[in-house]
Parts: structure tokens; sequence; C-alpha cells
């Protein structure tokens, strides 16, 4: 009699106690889910970043050998001059945008993050133009002068 007063009074407390620490165990891992989907965004559109500027980055050293050849054909002509300009302006643009981005964003909310990464990725296009204009203004401009 005493085993099944047990079992009738023990019973529904397991039963209880279990669909509460199912609940938990569910919530947890909606909750992993979303931090790790977060993150995913996170590494997602810093991977975008990064790949924008590894692609313009070795232009730098185009940019800057096509603006030493321009200046030795040619230092007088206004058009030498203000290509010159620009060259110099596109490769400051990357090496300012390289200064100020700050890797470290640990530190931060999933929106900060989110909205850091992406004021950085509309940086980086900018300077992508920049340097990819230059480019091709200083190849059209070396090619015209052969």
């Amino acid at each position: 009699m005493k085993r099944i007063s047990l079992i009738l009074i023990m019973g529904p407390a397991i039963a209880m106690f279990s669909c509460q620490n199912l609940e938990q165990k569910e919530n947890n891992s909606a909750i992993n889910k979303e931090v790790s989907s977060q993150s995913e965004q996170e590494n997602i559109l810093y991977k975008e970043v990064m790949a924008i500027h590894d692609e313009v980055m070795p232009l730098m050293g185009d940019l800057m050998a096509m603006n030493k050849k321009i200046k030795s054909q040619d230092s007088t002509s206004q058009e030498a001059t203000e290509l010159s300009i620009y060259l110099e302006e596109a490769n400051e643009s990357m090496m300012n945008w390289m200064r100020k981005f700050n890797p470290n964003i640990e530190n931060m909310t999933h929106e900060e993050t989110m909205n850091y990464l992406e004021e950085e990725k509309k940086k980086i296009m900018q300077v992508r133009e920049k340097m990819l204009s230059g480019h091709d203004k200083a190849s059209a401009f070396l090619e015209a002068e052969q």
C-alpha cells in the first residue's frame, strides 16, 4: 500500500519535472540556434567585407606603379596631373579604410556588429570603385601615350 501511495504521489511529480526539463531544453536549443544564426550572419557579412578588400588590395601596387609612369612620361599636362592626384587619392582611401577598420567585433551586440559591418561594406565598396576607376583611367591614359 505504501508503494502504491508513493507511486501515486511521485509519478505526477516526476512527470511534471520531466516536462519542465524538456521545455527548458527546447528553449535552450532555440536560443543556441538563434545565437548560432546571428554568429553566422556576422561571419558572412565580415567575409563579404574582407572579400571586397582582398579583391582590390593588390591594385594598390599597380596604381602606384602607373602613377609613377604617368609622372615620368608627362608631368606637365593638366590631364596627367589630375590623374596622378586621383590615383593618389584612391590609394589613400584604401590606406584610410584599413587604418580605421576594426576587426574586433566580439564585444559588440549582434545589432551593433551588423550595423558596423554594413557601414564598412559601403565604405570599402566606395574604395573599390575609386581604385577600379583609377586603374581603368590610368590604363587608358598610358595606352594613349604610347
